[in-house]
C-alpha cells in the first residue's frame, strides 16, 4: 500500500510540473490551427485545448485566438500570424521562469502577469527575425511583416527593452515606454522610440486584445463550441477589440408580459404640445360645428337641471359674441333661465 501511495504522489507531482509549462486556448475565432512539438500536421484549435512548450499556433485571415498560460500570462494572436512557444519553463520550486516566444510573422500581443528579472534564469522574451523584446511585467505588441522584413514593438503598459541577443544575453538598444513604438529591419539597429498618435494607439489596443467569450466560440467550420471559463469570443478587444475583440453583446429583449407591459408603445409620430389646441379646418377649437340638437342636456353633463319655478317667464336676450364659444351658439338668441337665489342658499 505504501509503495502505491508513493508512486501516486510522484505521478501527481509530475503532472503538475507539466501543466505549469502549458496553457489553453481561451478564445478561438475563425481559422485557428496548432501543431504539437515534433509533429508535422496542424490540427484545428478548440476552446480549452492544451498548448505547451514547443507547439506552434497559426491564425488565418479574419481569425484570432487568445492563449492563457498556467501562470496567467496571456498571448493574443491577430489574423495571419504564426507563433512558436520555443521555451516556456515555469518551475516555482526552483524559481526558474524562462519564456521565449518566436513570432514568425504577424502580430502577437503579450499581457505579462508574472514578474521577471530579465536575467538568465528569469526572463520573458519575444523575438522576430530582426529584434528581441524583453520585459519584466508589462503589456506590449510585437510584430513582423514578411513582405517588408520590418519588425515593430509597441508598448501599452510598463516598459519593454528591445535589442538583440548576444552570447545568450539581451543587448538592449532602446527602451520603449507606454504609448511608444520602435521598429527596424534585419541587420539594422532599432529606431529611437516615438510616441504613437493617441487615436492610432487606441485602435491598435482594441484590435489586438481579446476577452473571454460570454456565450460561445465560433470556429471555422461554423460549429459552436462550449465556452471555456467565461470574452471574448468576441472578442469583444476581440474582447478583441472590439471590431473583432470583443463582440458587443445584444441587448436583452423585453417580455411583453413583463416590464413595460402597461406602458404605451412608442410612436414615430411627432409629439404635440398638450397646451396647443388641435387644428381642424374651420374651427379654432378643433371640433366639428354641432347643431343645437346635438348640444348635451343636463343629464349628459352629469348634473340635474334645477326644477322649474312657477310663474317665471323665460327671458330671451341676445348672447354677446364669445370668441371661445362653440359656433353653434355664436351670435344667436338663446333662452336663458334666471333662477332667483333662495334664502339660505
Amino acid at each position: 500500500m505504501s509503495s502505491f501511495l508513493i508512486l501516486l504522489g510522484t505521478m501527481l507531482i509530475s503532472t503538475n510540473l507539466f501543466a505549469a509549462d502549458c496553457g489553453r486556448f481561451s478564445v478561438v475565432k475563425g481559422d485557428v490551427t496548432y501543431k504539437e512539438k515534433d509533429k508535422g500536421d496542424f490540427s484545428k484549435a478548440r476552446i480549452n485545448k492544451k498548448i505547451c512548450q514547443g507547439d506552434t499556433v497559426k491564425t488565418g485571415s479574419d481569425s484570432r485566438t487568445k492563449i492563457v498560460m498556467a501562470d496567467q500570462n496571456e498571448i493574443n494572436l491577430s489574423p495571419e500570424t504564426e507563433m512558436t512557444l520555443e521555451v516556456y519553463a515555469n518551475k516555482p520550486e526552483t524559481g526558474e521562469k524562462k519564456v521565449l516566444l518566436n513570432v514568425l510573422y504577424g502580430k502577437m500581443r503579450s499581457n505579462v502577469k508574472q514578474k521577471y528579472q530579465d536575467d538568465s534564469e528569469s526572463h520573458y522574451r519575444v523575438k522576430t527575425k530582426s529584434a528581441v523584446a524583453g520585459v519584466r511585467g508589462t503589456e506590449f505588441l510585437a510584430s513582423y511583416d514578411r513582405a517588408s522584413g520590418k519588425s515593430e514593438v509597441v508598448t501599452f503598459k510598463g516598459e519593454v527593452a528591445v535589442g538583440e541577443i548576444k552570447g545568450g544575453q539581451l543587448v538592449v538598444q532602446v527602451t520603449v515606454k507606454p504609448g511608444q513604438f520602435t521598429s527596424n529591419r534585419a541587420g539594422a539597429r532599432m529606431s529611437e522610440p516615438k510616441q504613437l498618435p493617441a487615436r492610432q494607439l487606441a485602435q491598435l489596443n482594441r484590435e489586438t486584445q481579446l476577452s473571454d467569450p460570454t456565450s460561445r466560440d465560433v470556429s471555422a467550420d461554423g460549429a459552436a463550441g462550449p465556452v471555456g471559463d467565461g470574452e471574448e469570443g468576441d472578442d469583444s478587444p476581440d474582447a478583441e477589440p472590439a471590431s473583432d475583440v470583443e463582440s458587443s453583446e445584444p441587448a436583452a429583449e423585453k417580455d411583453s408580459g413583463d416590464l413595460g407591459a402597461n406602458e404605451p408603445s412608442p410612436s414615430n409620430e411627432p409629439k404635440t404640445d398638450a397646451r396647443e389646441p388641435a387644428s381642424v379646418s374651420g374651427d379654432p377649437m378643433g371640433l366639428p360645428p354641432p347643431t343645437l340638437d346635438d348640444m348635451p342636456s343636463g343629464g349628459d353633463l352629469g348634473f340635474t337641471e334645477p326644477p322649474a319655478i312657477p310663474n317665471l317667464n323665460p327671458v330671451v336676450v341676445p348672447l354677446p359674441e364669445c370668441l371661445t364659444c362653440n359656433d353653434a351658439i355664436l351670435n344667436k338668441n338663446v333662452k336663458v333661465i334666471l333662477v332667483p337665489r333662495l334664502p339660505g342658499n
